[in-house]
């Protein structure tokens, strides 16, 4: 139920306090008002207590009043948890995570303040850590649950704080299309993106505790100081609150003596930065040359406008018609406004900053480096916090001025709901590709033949190795089963061939065949292939087969494909030469386990040659 609040001041009653102190003044000088100076019949700045009445006048989306509205998004939030939790119970440690993975056991103080991808990661080593402590890596949901926990709180945060300026109803949009914000779904289906999350939480937390007004006392300014250092310690993101807090306090004359609440954390981000972060500074191009500063102009507004944007649960093309339209809307506040504008000039401080400075590492990989949903997660509080300051002042008696944005808001959740249910399909998609890769990787630990330092997917797992699977599985579990090798039959034959050629390569090397041209198959040998032709063998696990090249001065290029699984050859091809006097001999690997594998010679171009099944080049067979 949508309720005015009265435009008149209530006579002073222990009700009428109540109702007046969970309303803020919004600047110094209504702060400074009393009920005799203030005038009746009035609003000051906006700072209107709550009531039931309506004064006959056309109200602003700020004086709506939604009783309990708290506790509404505080079940919208538990809702959240409950069904994104259940819906990502299947996922896995995923990329990044495993060198978390790997190095946790050994980490020591100073590993705590080492740069992670440029960033402070003490706060998301510090969870990681405990939870390996707790509960290992035999679930993934103790990861997620942490994550999604941080999520719902920069939801519930971005409410409070939209709501002390701008009412009820828009304090709810804000934080329901910040809670199912699909284009910022990597946020929110990744567990290791809980160093950007911190950012947002404790950023947001600061602009809770220090945008109180009258200013702050001195325990909360400090607790504002505090998790602005927590929000540099989770990750880079916090520099952008920090700046965005710092503009805020420097634009509210009664605020500004707060400042010094930024000293504190600002110090510790320079000395960490000289002490450790400058060692995890990309080194191999600078930053500040005009190719890359040329690259901003491009970057910045992209990924503004794609933030924009995502805010919609549109996708990045209608980027530049996003920022256009924010552009203009932050333009038009200004000139309405001036420096009264809220948040929403720290807010477009913050989104600028965010992604000029991520643009001076990223924009040399392109403009499409903008528009990663982790970046639109961040973007998008900034964005909401402009917007819902436009909002604030519009009237909303009459069908149209209620009904239209409200039915637009939820349009907008219900779609970002859409995407963000679409994401996590896709997420958990690629991620069965990677559990099979791992289940395969676990069943040939034991490998006489196997390559313990092979990459295992340089897409999905670019740092995992057998050697560092194997240490982690065993240090920490897995909540992956030891699959048999029925069960490897069953699963899709593409991946298990790749996978067991990834994990027990052919092993190709040329011999010298024989003193003089061969001319035709040698005894032994009784497989011929023609030119344009192919021949498919089976071959027994660690077996060796010889191939020659047929005439004289003959050259034979070939096509080489060898599979476990499957009547032909899934297209991995491995492209070789033979030619007279000097063969190939092909070894296959030893997987333990006595399985025989499939081979295809194909020749595609050159003098057809001899197939040899054995265990030397003179074409002894088995």
């Amino acid at each position: 139920m949508l309720i005015p609040r009265v435009a008149a001041r209530r006579a002073a009653s222990p009700a009428g306090e109540s109702v007046e102190q969970s309303r803020e003044p919004e600047s110094a000088e209504s702060a400074r008002q009393t009920p005799e100076t203030a005038a009746p019949d009035t609003a000051s700045n906006g700072a209107i207590p709550r009531g039931s009445g309506f004064d006959g006048q056309a109200q602003r989306w700020r004086d709506l009043h939604i009783p309990h509205s708290a506790k509404l998004m505080l079940g919208l939030c538990a809702i959240a948890f409950g069904a994104l939790l259940f819906a990502t119970r299947n996922l896995d440690f995923y990329y990044d995570e495993w060198s978390f993975l790997e190095s946790a056991h050994g980490w020591t103080l100073r590993s705590y303040f080492v740069p992670h991808n440029e960033h402070w990661s003490t706060i998301p080593m510090l969870i990681y850590k405990t939870l390996l402590l707790l509960h290992g890596a035999h679930s993934y949901m103790p990861f997620m649950a942490a994550l999604l926990l941080m999520h719902v709180s920069a939801a519930f945060l971005l409410f409070l704080v939209v709501r002390r300026r701008c009412g009820d109803l828009l304090g709810l949009i804000a934080g329901t299309i910040q809670l199912f914000l699909g284009r910022g779904a990597e946020d929110i289906i990744w567990a290791f993106q809980i160093g950007f999350l911190g950012s947002v939480v404790f950023g947001l937390l600061a602009l809770h505790l220090l945008g109180k007004r009258p200013a702050a006392n001195r325990p909360r300014a400090a607790a504002g100081s505090a998790a602005l250092l927590l929000a540099l310690m989770s990750s880079g993101i916090g520099l952008f609150f920090l700046i965005a807090v710092g503009v805020d306090l420097a634009l509210d004359r009664e605020r500004r003596r707060l400042m010094w609440t930024l000293i504190v954390p600002s110090v510790a981000y320079v000395w960490w930065y000289l002490t450790f972060g400058r060692q995890g500074t990309a080194s191999d191009h600078s930053i500040f040359t005009i190719a890359t500063l040329r690259g901003l102009i491009g970057y910045t507004p992209t990924g503004v406008g794609t933030s924009a944007a995502g805010v919609f649960a549109l996708s990045s093309l209608w980027a530049p018609i996003a920022f256009a339209g924010l552009t203009a809307t932050a333009v038009l506040l200004w000139y309405r406004k001036h420096l009264d504008c809220g948040l929403a000039i720290p807010a477009a401080v913050g989104i600028v900053l965010q992604f000029t400075l991520t643009g001076l590492v990223r924009a040399q990989y392109g403009t499409v480096q903008a528009t990663a949903s982790r970046y639109v997660y961040i973007g998008a509080v900034f964005v909401l916090l402009i917007l819902t300051e436009s909002l604030r002042d519009m009237q909303w008696r009459g069908l149209w001025r209620t009904a239209a944005p409200v039915t637009a808001a939820a349009v907008i959740v219900v779609g970002g709901g859409a995407v963000l249910i679409q994401k996590e399909h896709a997420h958990t998609k690629m991620l069965t590709t990677q559990k099979y890769e791992l289940e395969i990787t676990w069943l040939f630990r034991g490998a006489p033949a196997l390559s313990r330092d092979a990459v295992l997917d340089r897409q999905l797992l670019p740092v995992v190795t057998p050697a560092l699977y194997y240490d982690v599985r065993d240090r920490y579990g897995s909540p992956l089963p030891t699959i048999t090798m029925a069960k490897l039959a069953e699963l899709p034959s593409r991946i298990v061939n790749t996978e067991m050629r990834v994990l027990m390569p052919l092993a190709v090397s040329a011999f010298g065949a024989s003193n003089k041209a061969v001319i035709v198959a040698p005894p032994g040998c009784p497989m011929t292939v023609a030119a344009g032709g192919y021949q498919d063998v089976t071959v027994a696990d660690g077996s060796t087969v010889s191939i020659e090249a047929l005439g004289t001065n003959a050259t034979s290029q070939l096509v080489l494909n060898s599979w476990y699984v499957g009547n032909e050859p899934d297209g991995a091809d491995q492209h070789v030469s033979a030619w007279t006097r000097h063969g190939l001999r092909v070894k296959f690997p030893d997987t333990g386990r006595q399985l025989s594998w499939h081979f295809r010679v194909q020749v595609a171009a050159g003098s057809p040659v001899a197939l040899c099944l054995g265990n030397n080049g003179n074409g002894s067979t088995l």
